[in-house]
C-alpha cells in the first residue's frame, strides 16, 4: 500500500495596518538629479563651483558633480546652496530652481 503525501496547507494573512502617526516630520522629497542636471541654471551653478572640462558634456558633468556633492556633504546642503544661488542670481525670476513656472 502506498503512502499519501502530506496535505498542502494554504493560509491567508491580512494586510498589515499602517500605524497612525501625528505631528511627525514629512520625509524630504526625492529629487531627480538627472532632471535638475539638465537645467541650464544648475549647469551654471556647477560651472561656477567646478568648471566643466572642454571635452566633457556639461549635463553629465553637472549630474556627476551633484552625485559627488551628495555623497560628501548631503543632499540637503546641495539643495540649500543651489536654491540660495538661484535666488541670488535673479536670472530666472519667473522660474523655481527646478525649472517650473512660479
Amino acid at each position: 500500500m502506498s503512502q499519501k503525501p502530506p496535505p498542502i496547507k494554504v493560509s491567508a494573512e491580512g494586510i498589515e495596518a499602517k500605524p497612525i502617526t501625528m505631528n511627525e516630520p514629512e520625509p524630504a522629497p526625492a529629487v531627480d538629479w538627472r532632471k535638475v542636471a539638465a537645467l541650464p541654471s544648475f549647469q551654471m551653478f556647477v560651472a561656477e563651483k567646478r568648471p566643466c572640462p572642454p571635452e566633457e558634456d556639461s549635463q553629465r558633468w553637472a549630474y556627476e558633480f551633484a552625485c559627488r556633492w551628495i555623497q560628501e556633504l548631503g543632499q540637503e546642503t546641495l539643495l540649500e546652496r543651489y536654491v540660495d544661488w538661484h535666488e541670488a542670481k535673479g536670472y530666472w525670476p519667473d522660474e523655481t530652481p527646478f525649472g517650473e513656472l512660479k
